[in-house]
């Protein structure tokens, strides 16, 4: 669930909801509408009678999903001329939490507030790189490693433009470990250089390895290495201290869930006559279902599992 999501039940009582109302309302349209339906009729009291309360509070009682996804589509299809998606933080990247966050019931301000936090505007950013200083576009996956385990990416980026950069990031990295009492922690390359940077909270031991560090101040490649780890500093720093990452994850991951199920819907959009073309529709199906880990042994083989009995109650047990 979103931190700070649902409403607390007395934030629902301040709008005039209470439970009873709710179920009355409930009720008296499903006896108006359906009179034969006593099993709608039995459902609602069970629900009543079965932490009713805690229920009602998962319930957004002012939201519309499909009037919020009609929206959505109008300002998609009007988007060129008024460009309202770029003002609400919904470009490619961000459009699907949108959608996953309005078909679960979240109502569209909490939604607009999330993706349009700090937080939210930074991992936009950072999706869409730089092509003045380099940095590469990254998938809101790679953002979140970006945040939590250092930038690998950016730092692969920079030894491809300079010869000699990896003597500039084993130079960091000493001098780094060296001013954080881990110097027998990790190892002098790229990926130890993440490590440490994960763990700096400011810039101003970057500042000061800049200006006294050994084979680094008077270094064109480490200054500019210093550079992008200070960015990695501050722009994380936004990101982790915004109370609405945790949410952007939550909403990214559902957008993610929809985005793999309708690939998985289109797969099958027609009928294969070949056999090449049949064993690329089980193996694009195989990777669609199983691209989270991107493992080998997380893998079920799909035509082994139809064909094969004691195959398929092996991978369901």
């Amino acid at each position: 669930m979103l931190v700070g999501y649902p409403p607390k039940e007395e934030e629902l009582e301040e709008k005039g909801i209470t439970l009873e109302s709710a179920l009355q309302a409930v009720k008296q349209y499903y006896t108006q509408e359906f009179p034969e339906n006593q099993r709608i009729l039995d459902s609602i009291q069970t629900y009543a009678d079965i932490d009713a309360d805690v229920k009602l509070a998962e319930i957004d009682n002012d939201s519309d999903a499909a009037v919020g996804l009609s929206a959505l589509l109008s300002l998609a299809t009007d988007n060129a001329k008024e460009l309202a998606l770029a003002k609400m933080n919904a470009g490619t990247g961000m459009l699907g939490m949108y959608i996953y966050g309005i078909s679960i019931g979240v109502d569209f301000d909490t939604i607009f507030d999330i993706l349009t936090s700090s937080a939210a505007l930074e991992i936009s950013k950072l999706m869409r790189g730089n092509s003045f200083s380099g940095d590469p576009n990254l998938t809101i996956n790679q953002v979140f490693d970006y945040v939590d385990k250092g930038p690998a990416v950016h730092l692969q980026s920079f030894l491809l433009k300079h010869s000699n950069g990896r003597i500039a990031v084993t130079n960091l990295a000493i001098a780094l470990a060296e001013a954080l009492n881990k110097k027998n922690e990790v190892l002098y390359n790229e990926k130890g250089l993440c490590e440490l940077l994960v763990n700096l909270k400011n810039i101003d031991l970057l500042e000061k390895i800049r200006n006294t560090g050994k084979n680094i101040k008077d270094s064109v490649v480490a200054n500019k290495l210093i550079d992008l780890c200070e960015n990695y500093i501050k722009i994380s720093n936004i990101i982790r201290n915004d109370s609405d990452y945790k949410n952007i994850k939550t909403l990214s991951k559902g957008a993610e869930e929809y985005r793999i199920l309708g690939q998985i819907l289109h797969v099958n959009q027609g009928l294969y006559t070949s056999i090449p073309d049949s064993l690329n529709y089980l193996n694009v199906f195989q990777d669609l279902i199983f691209n989270e880990t991107n493992r080998k042994e997380d893998k079920i083989d799909i035509l082994k599992f139809t064909m094969d009995e004691e195959y398929r109650e092996f991978v369901i047990d």
